[in-house]
């Protein structure tokens, strides 16, 4: 099953903002999936 995520950002999108948005995902997928169910899908998003 796929699904789709859009991410609307106002404003500029600094290194700063770009690291948030990737801590605040992965503990959100470590929360809803485990440690291991989250690092297959954080794989799967960093090859497309």
């Amino acid at each position: 099953m796929k699904k789709e995520i859009i991410v609307e950002v106002e404003g500029e999108i600094t290194d700063s903002l770009i690291w948030d948005f990737n801590n605040r995902l992965a503990i959100a997928l470590i929360s809803q999936y485990g440690r291991e169910g989250a690092t297959q899908i954080l794989e799967v998003l960093k090859g497309e």
